[in-house]
Parts: C-alpha cells; structure tokens; sequence
C-alpha cells in the first residue's frame, strides 16, 4: 500500500455487503480529501489517525459508525454524511470549531438540530427529508449562515419557519408540485428544484417568486414552459424529459440542459 502515501485526495468504492476493512487507510499520511461510496458499512474510526482531512464524503446505501470521531478532525471544512437509514443524533457536530459546509442525510423523526446551531464556522448547509420544518427553529439566529438548502413534505411549515431566517443570501427548495410555492410566496427564495411533474400542473404559481434566480426541472413529461416566459432567471432541464412551450420563452430564460 505504499502507493497510498503520497495521496492528498483519496475516493474509496466499495460494493461489498457488511462491514469495511479501511485498514489501507493508515497507509495515506497526507490525506486531506477523502470520499467513500459504499454499499456497506462503515465505521469512521479510521480517521483517528488522519486529524489533517479538510473534506469528508460518506454516501452509503447502508450506515456509518464510530461519529464521534468527527468531533477530532479539527481542519475539516466540507462534511457529506448520506446514508438510507436517518441519522439518530447530532450531538457529535456540536461545536465543531472550522466545517463550513455541511450536507446531512434525514435525522429520525422528531431529531435534535440544535447541535448545528453551535457550529459557529457553518456558512453552507444542505438537509434531505425533513419530516417537520420546525426543527430548523435553532438554526434561524445563526450569524454565519448564508445558504441553506432544504428537502421536506412539510411547506406548511417551512413557510412559518423561513422568515425566521434573516442573514441568508441563497434558498433552496426541493418540491414536487408547483402549487407547493402559494405558501413560500413571500420568500426569499433564489434556487428551486423540483421533479416528477407532469401536465396538467402548470408553472404559473412560480411567477411569484420573485427572487428566484434558478429553476432546476427533473423528470417531468408534457410540461408547459410558457409560463416562464418573461422571467428573468436560469432554467436548466433534464433532457430526458418531455417539455411544451420552449419556442416561447424570453430571452431572459437562459436555458441549460442536464444529463
């Protein structure tokens, strides 16, 4: 393994079921970026002897272990923990002194994020499937936080909990209908993704957002585009996708195409 030693930026692949042997690691003494994408499981513990690392990726289809070993990695600025199974508790994030983005898979239903709160280097972050868009209460006074991006059921919610949010420079929502907007009107938000929309759902209610900058679309079919017509913002599709309306828009649509 000594042709790990020199490495600074390691991606770690593996497809076997159960537990991983990450015994090579120990070789990588310069390691400052590491990516694991995994189909089984994986303990961090491991990373005890790589204090130096400034980029951490886990996305697993089964779980990871031995978090608390993240509390150590001191130097880390750009934490991924992605997993199938929610995340149980947070509390190994608290007071982390430098991660600046972070990108969290689902916690259990009713989770703590008041641990995030205390990451007063966290500028950046980005939470799938929340169940209930109050548990974002404890992140609304944090001084550094200027883009939050965001995937939840519960826009009822979101539109009482976001206003809260007074420094953020960039919101993203993730919905799957456009009638989702009519509640997050008011806000202030500049990135929308949404998928799985179909005729006869029309993107007319999108109109009222008037900070949105960029509108991403996936897997939509027969989808009329004519009501973006005047907008001024970047609208990137999904080429596999099936749209209408695409000889109307402005030139202030600037249109990028995906996959």
């Amino acid at each position: 393994m000594r042709h790990l030693s020199h490495l600074s930026d390691l991606v770690v692949q593996m497809f076997v079921a159960g537990e991983q042997d990450m015994s090579a690691l120990a070789h990588a003494r310069h390691l400052t970026g590491l990516t694991f994408a995994n189909a089984g499981e994986i303990s961090l513990r491991p990373l005890e002897a790589h204090p130096g690392i400034e980029r951490l990726v886990v996305d697993t289809r089964a779980r990871f272990h031995d978090l608390d070993i993240i509390t150590g990695l001191t130097r880390l600025s750009t934490l991924v923990l992605v997993q199938d199974e929610p995340i149980e508790d947070f509390t190994f994030l608290a007071r982390h002194p430098s991660i600046r983005t972070l990108r969290l898979s689902m916690g259990r239903p009713g989770a703590d994020y008041r641990p995030l709160a205390s990451i007063e280097s966290l500028t950046s972050l980005h939470l799938s499937d929340l169940d209930q868009s109050s548990c974002l209460l404890p992140l609304s006074t944090h001084g550094a936080l200027r883009t939050l991006s965001l995937s939840t059921t519960d826009i009822p919610g979101l539109a009482e909990v976001l206003p809260e949010f007074r420094g953020l420079q960039e919101l993203r929502v993730d919905l799957d209908s456009p009638h989702d907007v009519e509640p997050l009107r008011n806000l202030l938000i500049t990135d929308l993704l949404m998928s799985r929309i179909a005729s006869p759902l029309t993107l007319a209610p999108l109109r009222s957002l008037a900070s949105l900058s960029e509108l991403t679309i996936f897997d939509a079919a027969d989808l009329d585009l004519a009501p973006l017509a005047d907008l001024d913002l970047r609208l990137k599709l999904d080429r596999r996708s099936t749209y209408r309306g695409l000889d109307r828009l402005g030139s202030g649509v600037r249109v990028t195409w995906l996959r």
